[in-house]
């Protein structure tokens, strides 16, 4: 957390030493770009405000999100429950559909990468991965295991398509709080991942199994997101019926979580303050 001098604002900070910024020069350019370029333009997507650099260190300075990430929620709250998860991954549905419009893949969805704004709403951050490729394929061997798609832990090329697998993990993810093809190593995570070997619990509404059957689908000819519909099919399945996508978009349904603002107000009053000063 920054604290921005001029404006008296508080705001995030991603942080890479310039030795790191130097090695991964292709990933930090491209948040750094695709950043820079979304800021502002989508309610649930991160933008970049400005950057900063002192002699050791690159700084991407973000608007605060004080709610912290999903992981973090779920590490303290343990699952959510279908209805705080319908909440939430409605608005992924939204960032996935505006990125993949503007011709994007993100290929690294997951909880850490979801930040919780100060009205309780999801923005889509960490960008170090995506790639435009329009209605293309790409190659690149990338993201995290868990929630890496068959067709990339098979190299077969792959397009847009990847992420609602990604979707379909976080979803099942956010109900159980552990992820559907879990193993003792990669290997085993991977083997999961190519033959569906994941228990639907009998929590689980009938609904919500017919969409999770339908998002981790190997098979993309049958893979939801994926078809003729495209994220229509989505949005217009029975388990999201409740949502109404307009106020969803206009941030007017009620969170089920909002963070606690008067603490960072707190945090910059005191003397001693714990925050970097731009």
């Amino acid at each position: 957390m920054v604290h921005h001098i001029s404006s008296g604002q508080l705001k995030i900070a991603k942080v890479f030493t310039h030795k790191v910024a130097d090695t991964h020069k292709k990933y930090v350019d491209t948040e750094k770009n695709i950043l820079a370029a979304l800021d502002g333009l989508f309610p649930f997507t991160i933008g970049l405000h400005f950057l900063a650099k002192d002699p050791e260190r690159l700084y991407l300075i973000m608007p605060l999100v004080p709610g912290g990430n999903l992981f973090d929620l779920l590490y303290a709250k343990g699952p959510l429950g279908e209805q705080s998860t319908l909440f939430y991954s409605s608005q992924v549905v939204l960032a996935l559909e505006f990125l993949h419009a503007t011709g994007f893949v993100h290929r690294d969805l997951k909880p850490e990468n979801l930040f919780i704004d100060a009205n309780g709403y999801l923005r889509l951050a960490d960008f170090g991965m995506v790639k435009m490729i329009g209605r293309g394929r790409t190659y690149t061997f990338c993201g995290t295991p868990e929630y890496m798609a068959p067709e990339i832990i098979t190299f077969k090329g792959y397009g847009q398509s990847v992420d609602f697998w990604s979707l379909g993990v976080l979803i099942y993810e956010l109900n159980v709080g552990r992820t559907p093809f879990e193993g003792s190593d990669v290997r085993e995570v991977f083997e999961n991942a190519l033959n569906i070997n994941f228990r639907l619990d009998n929590n689980f509404s009938p609904q919500l199994k017919s969409l999770l059957q339908r998002m981790l689908e190997v098979d993309l000819s049958k893979r939801y997101g994926n078809l003729k519909n495209g994220i229509l099919d989505i949005k217009k399945h029975p388990w999201f019926r409740p949502i109404n996508w307009l106020l969803i978009i206009n941030q007017k349904m009620e969170a089920p979580l909002k963070p606690n603002i008067e603490f960072f107000q707190y945090g910059i009053n005191r003397k001693e303050t714990e925050f970097v000063d731009f």
